[in-house]
């Protein structure tokens, strides 16, 4: 019984497939998940592959149809779930397959995007790039930039870290210039704001935190807990600052609770660090 309804499920994903490849140019666009990764020959020519699965048939998207973009390796691309044009639909060997081409079909998503994008507008976006304060994003066929401040309230020094390229996200849409073609996005509209929760913390007030950047120049910036909030405090003075490092837990003393500007600044207290600079002394001194 299973094994019929298999193959009435796999019967009607192939029909899908023909009636697109008959309808390619009239750009009938289809998605599916990338399960694998294969070396295609195509002519006399072999190319890598993103090897797709749509509901019980197999087929590829060569990597010079995969998008405009130079990527060095589709390794990062599997898992994730693409649209495509069918070119080609076949059987070889008694396997049916089909070959997509992802780049059309961005082109036809992008017409569609600027004729009906807005602002406020929340969109998936998929990164195409990154580097240490850029997010190179592709939603509905357009290339965006967004700038690592617009990714998330937290603190990151190196958004590389934590953004990888195939990952993929919500967006939401802040400026629109339809005549240069060019958009705006923010992940961090998206996410809830922890200088909504600045009234909870009292000048005076020791916070439990955890250093995320340590700046020469502007001091050390600390997580605070519960809420996600970063606190900016100078350098302990009592250790010099040899004792903080990023990723350390300490004590945050509130010296100043800024609500118009949204800021928290404060002191580093490392739990027990008088302690040890005592312990420190009676050796030195023994």
């Amino acid at each position: 019984m299973l094994k019929d309804q298999l193959q009435l499920t796999k019967a009607q994903a192939w029909a899908d497939i023909k009636e697109a490849h008959r309808h390619k140019n009239k750009k009938y666009i289809m998605s599916a998940q990338a399960i694998g990764l294969e070396t295609l020959e195509l002519g006399n020519q072999k190319q890598e592959a993103l090897k797709l699965y749509y509901k019980g048939i197999y087929g590829y998207i060569p990597k010079s149809l995969m998008d405009d973009y130079e990527f060095r390796s589709l390794q990062s691309f599997i898992g994730g779930t693409y649209e495509f044009i069918v070119t080609e639909a076949f059987e070889t060997e008694g396997q049916k397959l089909f070959l997509g081409d992802r780049k059309t079909a961005l082109e036809v998503q992008a017409e569609k995007f600027w004729k009906t994008a807005k602002v406020a507008q929340e969109y998936e976006a998929f990164v195409s790039g990154v580097d240490r304060y850029n997010i190179y994003l592709m939603i509905q066929g357009v290339r965006i930039r967004m700038e690592k401040i617009d990714y998330s309230h937290e603190y990151y020094s190196d958004i590389q870290e934590v953004v990888f390229i195939g990952d993929t996200f919500n967006v939401r849409i802040t400026e629109i210039d339809q005549e240069n073609k060019k958009v705006e996005v923010s992940r961090k509209l998206l996410e809830m704001d922890p200088t909504d929760y600045l009234s909870e913390y009292k000048r005076g007030g020791s916070y439990l935190g955890k250093i995320v950047n340590i700046d020469i120049d502007a001091g050390v910036f600390v997580r605070l807990e519960p809420h996600g909030l970063t606190g900016l405090a100078t350098f302990p003075a009592s250790t010099l600052g040899e004792m903080v490092k990023v990723g350390q837990q300490v004590n945050f003393k509130v010296t100043q609770v800024l609500e118009s500007k949204g800021h928290i600044r404060g002191i580093v207290i490392i739990p027990r660090a008088g302690q040890l600079n005592k312990a420190r002394g009676r050796v030195n001194g023994r």
